[in-house]
């Protein structure tokens, strides 16, 4: 379980920084 929500919480936490240089890169 614990593995589980860890690689959940990776996965979630990549997908939030690829967002965000999305955006960086959309406004740069």
């Amino acid at each position: 379980m614990p593995v589980k929500a860890t690689c959940s919480a990776r996965l979630g936490l990549v997908l939030l920084i690829g967002a965000g240089v999305a955006t960086l890169a959309g406004c740069g």
